[in-house]
């Protein structure tokens, strides 16, 4: 729910349900057994306290479509809940995949998960995609919070696809929302939080003007385009794909705060022009060819782990800029890049360090390890791209070579052990 700004007053709210956007938007959320809820929304002038009339506002739980087999919807505004309904727990029997795909051609599916609680043997698999064999989004189960979650499609079909197994358990199971997106081109307006639609303008990929956003951006959209210093909330997951950190902008992750990156297109999730810092991390799913790409034109301040298909450097005139704290993990680097790329500090690489083109500047005391425990192994080296600066290879016993191709300042040499 949604109300007006007042120029000189703040929004107030009472009832169950968590107000965002500086007050003037109100998720809900509904308890089982009670139908319907009352909620009060009034204005406080910020010079007197003084408050207005408060407007009662009732909310009632709407027909739903309810997990209780696996026929595939085509559907465009619904509720969605468990096989149990509204009032009742889901069985232990309760194993479904159901596909969701818009009713309007060009839409994308959107799933908002208000209340959830799921029992200690079950998980629920949201997938991107119109079957169980695409993308997993996310996994829930009796340890997921009970926060709001919204999961937008970016596959071509526009689907999600539910795939729940309750695994002998029986629990409250969740009350959730479909309704379908049309994907838009936002960019960031001012500073301040990624889910504040406040901070974003967007329009439709065919239009030319922009207008304040009156949702904010989700994976799926066409682009999003980061202009100002914009931060992830703490503590939250975001999936992202097709965004771009522009020359002056940057995007913090703060720690215990996750980016999700997963898609089936052969394109980077997200290019960093500006500044891009990762306090917590930013994961991709199982699938390596599928979970996510990072291309870095611009600067990397990494505390966090990465752990996606690869972290790029693409070409560019000038070098793109790493800078660490601690010693913080990713899982693959590729280097094709003339100006080559600058690490001050130290970096841990789990998989695949890939040198195409361009030297890799490892500043004094700092370190590049490929660390043992997924096989790491160098790709390529050559007097175009090696390491200048310290490299170490953790390994487990080996009778496999192990090559350090290393140099510096154009002299370069591939170093056996």
């Amino acid at each position: 729910m949604s109300v007006s700004a007042l120029a000189g007053h703040i929004v107030n709210w009472q009832g169950d349900g968590t107000p965002i956007n500086n007050g003037l938007t109100y998720v809900v959320r509904g308890f089982k057994e009670i139908d319907p809820i009352g909620h009060l929304a009034f204005y406080r002038n910020t010079t007197t306290g003084c408050r207005s009339n408060a407007a009662t506002i009732n909310t009632q739980f709407a027909p739903c479509i309810l997990l209780n087999n696996s026929t595939a919807q085509t559907v465009c505004d619904t509720s969605f809940y468990n096989a149990g309904g509204l009032f009742n727990l889901y069985q232990g029997s309760n194993n479904f995949t159901k596909t969701f795909f818009p009713a309007t051609p060009g839409k994308k599916i959107k799933l908002s998960i208000y209340n959830l609680s799921l029992g200690q043997f079950s998980f629920m698999d949201i997938i991107d995609g119109a079957d169980a064999s695409a993308s997993r989004i996310d996994q829930l189960d009796r340890n997921s919070t009970n926060t709001l979650r919204e999961y937008t499609a970016s596959n071509n079909d526009g689907a999600i696809t539910v795939s729940f197994r309750a695994n002998s358990s029986t629990a409250a199971g969740w009350l959730a929302g479909i309704t379908c997106e049309e994907p838009l081109q936002f960019r960031s307006v001012q500073n301040g939080l990624f889910t504040d639609v406040i901070n974003w303008e967007s329009k439709l990929p065919s239009a030319t003007v922009y207008t304040p956003a009156v949702r904010r951006p989700n994976k799926g959209d066409d682009t999003i385009l980061i202009r100002h210093a914009i931060s992830v909330a703490t503590g939250s997951s975001l999936p992202l794909d097709q965004t771009v950190i522009e020359p002056a902008g940057s995007l913090t992750i703060p720690a215990n705060t996750n980016v999700l990156l997963y898609s089936d297109k052969n394109e980077n999730d997200i290019t960093v022009k500006g500044a891009l810092t990762v306090n917590g991390n930013i994961f991709g799913i199982s699938n390596s060819r599928k979970n996510g790409k990072i291309a870095l034109e611009g600067t990397l301040n990494l505390q966090g782990e990465i752990i996606i298909d690869s972290i790029l450097t693409t070409p560019a005139a000038t070098a793109p800029i790493m800078n660490t704290t601690g010693s913080p993990n990713i899982s693959r680097l590729q280097v094709n890049n003339t100006a080559g790329i600058t690490i001050n500090g130290n970096l841990n690489i789990s998989q695949t360090l890939n040198l195409i083109n361009g030297v890799v500047k490892v500043t004094s005391p700092g370190f590049v390890k490929l660390a043992a425990g997924n096989g790491p192994e160098i790709i390529g080296g050559s007097a175009n791209s090696y390491i200048e600066g310290r490299l170490r290879w953790e390994i487990f016993s080996t009778s496999d070579p192990i090559v350090f191709p290393v140099g510096k300042m154009a002299f370069f040499e591939k170093l056996n052990y």
